[in-house]
């Protein structure tokens, strides 16, 4: 079964998960760009028609939901950022806690009855425990903030594609119902 890849299933995983970033961002960019041309296509039609201040009344709903997705995707290049800058401290601070869990590893425990006869043997891999634990709550806390950050990335992302699934939906809505561009 993995004859055709080799052995390279981890450079596989890195490739494919590089180009998902990249279908995501050009979506965001879309979106973006989606929401901006529609609310300039709504706008250029509403200013040719013969009466623009009553297309604009009719297409006000669907002009401020183009603002609210083009403004979400913008938000949302911002926040990616700092989702992504959080996950690299928590790859920092894990990483670190891993070389500590080596170096305890490597380093025995003394043990002893009574056990205060091993407490000054035992000083070294004591420091390095505790200089783990710092790094476990610091990855910790990083992961939780990456994991906040990623639902705010998300619910901009999905308010942009509603913003714009909104502004296209809207005037059409309101045709379907029997109303029109010009009074």
């Amino acid at each position: 079964m993995s004859e055709g890849f080799g052995n390279n299933f981890a450079d596989l995983s890195k490739e494919k998960r590089s180009q998902q970033g990249e279908y995501i961002k050009q979506w965001v960019v879309w979106l973006g760009v989606g929401s901006a041309g529609g609310a300039v296509a709504m706008a250029s039609l509403a200013a040719h028609l013969p009466n623009p201040n009553h297309a604009f009344g009719f297409l006000l709903p669907s002009l401020w939901f183009f603002l609210v997705g083009v403004s979400s995707a913008g938000a949302s290049v911002l926040i990616l950022s700092i989702k992504l800058g959080v996950l690299s401290e928590y790859f920092a601070y894990a990483h670190n806690r891993a070389e500590f869990v080596d170096k305890i590893r490597a380093t025995p425990e003394l043990l002893s009855v009574p056990k205060n006869l091993a407490e000054a043997g035992n000083k070294g891999r004591n420091d390095l425990v505790r200089e783990h634990d710092k790094f476990h709550t610091h990855a910790e806390k990083a992961w939780a903030d990456y994991v906040f950050w990623n639902r705010v990335w998300i619910a901009c992302v999905s308010v942009s594609s509603l913003g714009f699934i909104l502004g296209f939906a809207w005037p059409l809505a309101q045709i379907g119902v029997g109303k029109t561009l010009i009074p």
